[in-house]
């Protein structure tokens, strides 16, 4: 089963947060995107990518995907958006 490290979840968050901040200073940028908001468990567990989501999806009692659990990078990059300065 591949399960990502802390430190490279850590090392991931910090260089999207980074970016994000990065893209403040070009007033033209309006937005951008990280892929992907939702893990891939179907993928299968030894599948990287079924682990790249900002938030885990489950199975509910009818056997749908359903979103779960938010990541740490779920988190950071709330408090990114939620300060929306720009310099």
């Amino acid at each position: 089963k591949f399960i990502p490290s802390i430190m490279v979840i850590l090392r991931a968050v910090k260089n999207i947060a980074e970016t994000a901040i990065q893209l403040r200073h070009y007033p033209d940028v309006h937005a951008f995107f990280v892929y992907e908001l939702l893990d891939e468990p179907y993928f299968g567990k030894d599948n990287p990518e079924s682990y790249y989501g900002l938030v885990k999806i489950t199975k509910d009692d009818k056997n749908h995907w359903v979103p779960s659990d938010k990541k740490t990078a779920f988190t950071a990059f709330q408090k990114i958006i939620e300060s929306d300065s720009r310099p």
